[in-house]
């Protein structure tokens, strides 16, 4: 956790997360949190309300609430995910 949902009173929350090549995220939404994933290095596929989006380094992907999301990593993936409002520290992590 770099910034969690109490440190900065509940408005977002921020991870950073290593995914290998066996990484990959369910189709799901949430109700209530925007969520922002950048690439530090690697490569990762998301399907974003019907769109996909190859994302690389450098690269900013956004998904609003309630949007249909899923993700699979291409190749071994440094990643931050920020979460608006804050998400839960006892939300369950991504599988990696």
């Amino acid at each position: 956790m770099k910034v969690s949902a109490a440190d900065s009173c509940g408005s977002l929350s921020v991870t950073e997360d290593n995914l290998t090549t066996e990484f990959v995220l369910p189709a799901h939404k949430h109700a209530e949190n925007a969520e922002t994933f950048y690439i530090v290095n690697g490569e990762v596929e998301f399907i974003v309300g019907g769109e996909i989006i190859i994302a690389t380094e450098g690269d900013t992907v956004q998904v609003p609430p309630e949007t249909p999301h899923t993700a699979r990593c291409f190749k071994s993936t440094k990643i931050l995910i920020l979460f608006q409002p804050g998400r839960l520290e006892n939300s369950p992590p991504m599988n990696k």
